[in-house]
């Protein structure tokens, strides 16, 4: 799912940036711009993982112990999940 959020910000971004544009021309733009949906694809999972973990803890009895080292495990868990 991030990933597809990804490709569909792609499209807004040419219109907006002209350059983006003219590098799916080449064979190295496109390279850059495969690199970019993926760095926005990890950018997007983290962003989904953080806001689920905060909810999450904010159910009264989800999470035993709410820590940092809690909330950062479920993040880097559901990151990693989702961009697998």
């Amino acid at each position: 799912m991030p990933y597809i959020s990804a490709l569909d910000h792609l499209p807004a971004g040419r219109r907006i940036v002209p350059s983006i544009g003219k590098m799916q021309k080449d064979e190295e733009g496109k390279k850059k711009l495969t690199q970019w949906t993926r760095y926005t694809t990890v950018l997007i999972a983290f962003s989904q993982a953080y806001t689920f973990a905060v909810f999450t803890e904010s159910i009264p009895g989800a999470v035993p112990i709410s820590t940092f080292w809690t909330r950062l495990t479920m993040v880097v868990t559901l990151t990693t999940a989702r961009c697998s």
